[in-house]
C-alpha cells in the first residue's frame, strides 16, 4: 500500500488543480497573441510554430535540421517535387510499394517453408499435407501430365535420363 498521507495527497491534489488553471490561462492568452499577430501582422502560424521548436533544440540538433532541411527543400525545387506536378508519380510509387510489399510477403512466406524442410512426396498418391489426410483417388482431378520429349516429370522420374539425353 502507498504510504503517502491523505494531508499531502490532498495538498497536491490542490497544486495540480492550481497549475492546471494557471497552464491553461497561460494557454489561452498566448493563443490570443498568436491569433491577434496572424490577422494583423500576417504572422504564418505554421512557420512560427516551427521557428520556435527549432528555437528549443539544442545547438547541434537545430544546425544539422537545418543542413538537412535545407538539403531536402533545394532537392524538392530541383526535381520539381512540390505540388500538383507530382501527384502522379506519389501514386505510381506507392503502386509499387503495395507490389513490393507482395513479394516481400511472399518471399518471407516461402523461406519460412524452406526453413520448416521439405518432405519427399508419397509413392502412392497425392496426399493433403495441410491437413495431414490423403486425398481420395475420386477427388483427384484427373488432367494431363506434362511431357517433354523424352522426359517424364513425377515422382518415379529418372533426373539422370534428363541430362544423358541432352
Amino acid at each position: 500500500m502507498p504510504e503517502i498521507s491523505a494531508k499531502k495527497l490532498a495538498s497536491l491534489l490542490r497544486f495540480g488543480d492550481q497549475a492546471k488553471t494557471k497552464i491553461s490561462s497561460i494557454s489561452s492568452e498566448y493563443g490570443e497573441r498568436i491569433k491577434e499577430s496572424v490577422e494583423e501582422d500576417s504572422l504564418h502560424r505554421g512557420a512560427f510554430s516551427l521557428i520556435l521548436k527549432l528555437m528549443l533544440k539544442e545547438e547541434e540538433k537545430r544546425d544539422e535540421f537545418l543542413r538537412c532541411f535545407d538539403f531536402y527543400r533545394d532537392m524538392c525545387d530541383e526535381h520539381h517535387l512540390w505540388g500538383e506536378t507530382h501527384t502522379g508519380d506519389i501514386a505510381d510509387m506507392a503502386e509499387a510499394d503495395a507490389a513490393t510489399d507482395e513479394f516481400e510477403g511472399i518471399k518471407h512466406s516461402n523461406v519460412a517453408t524452406l526453413k520448416g524442410g521439405i518432405r519427399q512426396l508419397p509413392n502412392e498418391g497425392p496426399s493433403d499435407y495441410a491437413k495431414g489426410e490423403r486425398v481420395p483417388a475420386a477427388a483427384r482431378r484427373p488432367g494431363p501430365t506434362p511431357q517433354k520429349a523424352g522426359h517424364t516429370f513425377g515422382v518415379n522420374a529418372d533426373p539422370r535420363a534428363d541430362s544423358a539425353a541432352e
